[in-house]
């Protein structure tokens, strides 16, 4: 999984054209780390913006903090991996940034606090 860098696109002499979008920079692309093992159902931030949810198919929820590197570079840390029963379909943040709201496929809505020592979700809807 990457970030998107700069957005220009190169013209047939070999520049670059400005208001034209690349969809991939892979010079100034940011990795993720520990990204899942199947397809992707949903990418989430936080409300102030500094974490980056992600649901899969893997039947996990996984959290990174993100924050500004060295000149333009974004820095990503693996913050939480939790393992759900069923694959995972979406997912919002709360008021805190620190509760992650989960949708799953055994038609549940589990609720995770990104702080508590276990990993065990509370189930708020089903």
């Amino acid at each position: 999984m990457s970030f998107y860098g700069a957005r220009t696109a190169a013209s047939p002499a070999g520049g670059a054209v400005n208001n034209q979008m690349s969809y991939y920079n892979k010079a100034s692309a940011t990795n993720l780390p520990n990204g899942p093992r199947d397809t992707i159902s949903q990418l989430g931030w936080s409300n102030e913006g500094s974490l980056l949810s992600c649901t899969s198919w893997d039947n996990t929820v996984r959290v990174w903090q993100i924050s500004a590197g060295f000149g333009s570079q974004i820095q990503a840390a693996a913050k939480v991996c939790m393992d759900a029963q069923a694959p995972l379909l979406c997912s919002t943040f709360g008021p805190s940034p620190n509760h992650l709201f989960v949708g799953c496929c055994d038609k549940t809505v589990k609720l995770y606090d990104l702080n508590a020592s276990s990993s065990t979700p509370q189930v708020v809807a089903q």
